[in-house]
């Protein structure tokens, strides 16, 4: 079993899903198109954000939307986060 725990410090409506062993990560700017965007994850709170695995970066779409999706592999818990600039 997962367990999908979020914390939202910004106003971004953002989305986490495990379907079948993929996490899939999403959301919206609020503002359309453009914008960069990152999404970071790491195995452990505890290590500082400057070593945390970058799993994708690119632009909101022309709907101001993202998307990834990324296997959970064999950690049974792992942290995401959403940079945005």
């Amino acid at each position: 079993d997962y367990k999908v725990t979020g914390v939202q410090t910004c106003a971004l409506p953002i989305y986490i899903v495990n379907n079948g062993g993929q996490v899939i990560i999403g959301g919206t700017n609020n503002s359309g198109a453009g914008g960069s965007y990152s999404v970071l994850s790491s195995t452990s709170l505890a290590v500082p954000l400057t070593n945390w695995t970058l799993l994708n970066s690119g632009t909101f779409n022309a709907n101001g939307n993202f998307s990834l999706t990324n296997a959970t592999g064999t950690n049974s818990q792992r942290f995401y986060i959403l940079r945005v600039p």
